[in-house]
């Protein structure tokens, strides 16, 4: 695995490293956005609950296992 070393600012704020990956990350969001359309509800409704899951596990893991307790909530 190569490491892409910047030489400039520009670089180093780009998001994209060459064109292919700005294309993958296109076709990425197009599906983002078109896939609701296409499929029925309940996969998208099974999704969401998947997306929360995820969601729900990484919070027990940043509070339990990290001690992580504030994320902003008393501000």
């Amino acid at each position: 695995m190569r490491v892409p070393f910047k030489t400039t600012y520009d670089q180093d704020l780009g998001l994209f490293q060459d064109p292919v990956q700005r294309r993958w990350y296109a076709a990425l969001l197009a599906a983002v956005i078109l896939l609701p359309l296409a499929v029925p509800d309940f996969l998208v409704d099974i999704s969401m609950v998947l997306i929360y899951g995820i969601c729900g596990v990484s919070l027990m893991v940043l509070a339990g296992y990290t001690g992580l307790v504030s994320l902003g909530h008393a501000a």
